[in-house]
């Protein structure tokens, strides 16, 4: 278990259903992964996860959607997961 798998353990036994993971992208490829698991399986469990660095936010929708509004301004990239 990592130590944000850990930190998410945490939340969830708290009860929080929404996670916001600041600088789980720091330069090593293998954290980052491991983070994005993370929020795919907290979206899996009907959970709002985000990974959010500098320039970016990662996050990941099971059987949802997602909107922006006409403020927001940039790129979107969508992958499958599966």
């Amino acid at each position: 278990m990592t130590d944000t798998a850990a930190a998410i353990e945490i939340g969830l036994n708290r009860g929080y259903k929404k996670f916001r993971i600041f600088g789980g992208t720091g330069g090593r490829t293998d954290h980052t992964i491991a983070n994005i698991q993370c929020i795919v399986s907290l979206a899996e469990k009907g959970y709002c996860a985000e990974l959010i660095d500098k320039n970016q936010i990662y996050t990941a929708l099971v059987n949802n959607e997602i909107f922006f509004d006409e403020s927001h301004k940039g790129y979107i990239s969508v992958f499958s997961y599966s």
